[in-house]
């Protein structure tokens, strides 16, 4: 028999241990920064979505405030047009008024 067989076994089960603890650390660590990358990219997702989603919002903002704009333009331009054609039709009645009213 060994004389120190007892001593080797013991050694063997002291670095077995130190092995499954240096295990567990890594896997741990490795674990953590796992979860903190799944952190990091998920967030940097869900704010390009936000702001893509937000800068689609501004843009259909954009879209519409510039089309209330060009309505408010054509009322206008089309107001002017029908008082434009009532003061140039009241002028002319006017005018033919005076000449069939007109005393010599």
């Amino acid at each position: 028999m060994l004389p120190n067989l007892d001593l080797i076994l013991l050694t063997l089960v002291h670095a077995s241990l130190i092995c499954c603890v240096l295990l567990l650390v890594i896997s741990t660590i490795l674990l953590v920064l796992f979860a903190a990358l799944s952190l990091a990219l998920s967030s940097m997702i869900i704010f390009d979505l936000h702001e893509f989603s937000s800068s689609i919002m501004l843009e259909h903002l954009k879209m519409a405030k510039d089309d209330i704009e060009l309505g408010v333009v054509l009322i206008v331009v089309y107001l002017i047009q029908q008082g434009v054609g009532f003061v140039l039709s009241s002028k002319h009645n006017r005018q033919h008024n005076k000449h069939k009213y007109k005393t010599y």
